[in-house]
């Protein structure tokens, strides 16, 4: 064997070890982003979940406002009914409370709509709304 393919052979292994070394390198760096990325999207998931959570939590007292509310508005009422069939009252406070227990059952449709809403964006930040729904179409 001659100087001159020594030396040939030598040159090409530190070129395939300088591109082995560069493959390594450039896998690293995309290994490194692709876990990045991750960490971005698990951290994303987790406020979407907590966001929801507070949201459910938020809306399910307004639920028991609301319900509170119309209770009250009812009692609201039917004092009034007793009050125009004493001849106590005119009717003017009875169209009242009839208007708020209206307003209040009105107001308690709306928080418990809010409050399902609420649910379904907990249900879906956690991934189950897309089995069940996988599920529901037999996919």
């Amino acid at each position: 064997m001659s100087c001159a393919q020594t030396r040939a052979s030598i040159q090409v292994s530190l070129f395939r070890e300088a591109k082995l070394r560069g493959d390594i390198e450039s896998s690293q760096a995309q290994l490194d982003a692709v876990n990045e990325q991750l960490a971005d999207l698990r951290g994303h998931i987790d406020q979407q979940v907590r966001s929801a959570l507070l949201d459910v939590d938020a809306n399910g007292k307004l639920v028991e406002v609301a319900r509170s509310n119309v209770e009250l508005a009812r009692r609201e009422l039917s004092d009034e009914t007793d009050r125009v069939n004493a001849g106590v009252d005119d009717n003017l406070p009875l169209v009242t409370a009839q208007a708020s227990l209206a307003a209040a059952e009105s107001n308690l449709v709306e928080s418990l709509y809010q409050f399902n809403v609420s649910k379904v964006a907990l249900a879906r930040a956690c991934g189950v709304l897309e089995q069940q729904y996988r599920t529901y179409l037999g996919r």
